[in-house]
């Protein structure tokens, strides 16, 4: 829905001044034959008029000279991608898009906050998880979390299978 792809741009580019945005449009498969195109046509048409609508607040706070005001435009690749998880339509049309990025933007337009410290909730959300892998329990998964530690491969065996990349995609 419109409110939708504007919720997800808003909120990506709240937290990510100059993203970087490839649009993906899910769930193609349940599409009626035929109206595909029409429908990524018609998103990609909200896309720009969020857009457009984002320079003009940009502009008018920039001349008002309000703080926190957006300040850089996020790139958005031009190009929506539909995809299936149920066909696996689209995924390596995803990972050539995502390539083609890889290739266009400097690694400082991909990765702005590249070596910036972590929102202390996803240190505690890996901490639990490595302490799962680990099979740590109890008050030293307590004291794992919350003093941010990790264990160490040398003294704990991980419990879980862990499964390479190169096996997921060959």
């Amino acid at each position: 829905t419109k409110a939708a792809v504007e919720e997800q741009l808003n909120m990506l580019c709240s937290s990510i001044p100059r993203a970087v945005v490839a649009v993906v449009g899910t769930q193609a498969d349940r599409v009626p034959p035929g109206e595909l195109e029409g429908r990524l046509a018609a998103l990609w048409v909200r896309v720009e008029a969020w857009q457009t609508q984002w320079r003009l607040i940009a502009r008018d706070h920039a001349q008002q000279q309000i703080e926190g005001a957006p300040s850089d435009m996020p790139f958005i690749y031009s190009k929506i991608v539909p995809t299936s998880s149920k066909t696996y339509q689209g995924v390596s049309e995803v990972c050539a898009a995502l390539q083609e990025l890889v290739e266009t933007q400097s690694p400082k337009r991909l990765f702005p906050r590249f070596r910036t410290p972590l929102p202390r909730g996803v240190e505690y959300a890996v901490g639990f998880v490595e302490a799962i892998r680990y099979g740590i329990e109890g008050h030293a998964r307590t004291r794992m979390v919350v003093m941010r530690e990790r264990p160490d491969p040398a003294k704990h065996t991980s419990v879980l299978p862990v499964i390479r990349r190169r096996k997921l995609v060959g």
